[in-house]
């Protein structure tokens, strides 16, 4: 898995969730600001354990508040 990799799912999770075209994205705007809720942050979450096949903890979306840093995470936490 690389960061492109994550950071595109992610992408297209959310413009799947709020509708937003996936160019029109800023991976570094906060999740809130691209009209993610609580229900639909964890619906993204579950969708990323089972593509990566990673296990994470829904605060994570609040400690890494944006696509961009949320992907970081993710790397220096899973891929070794």
């Amino acid at each position: 898995m690389s960061y492109e990799e994550v950071l595109n799912f992610i992408k297209k999770e959310i413009a799947e969730e709020t509708k937003l075209s996936i160019e029109k994205i800023d991976v570094d705007a906060s999740f809130h600001s691209l009209g993610l809720d609580s229900l639909s942050a964890v619906l993204i979450l579950h969708n990323i354990e089972k593509e990566f096949s990673v296990d994470l903890n829904p605060i994570h979306f609040w400690d890494y508040p944006t696509p961009a840093s949320f992907t970081s995470f993710i790397i220096k936490e899973h891929v070794k």
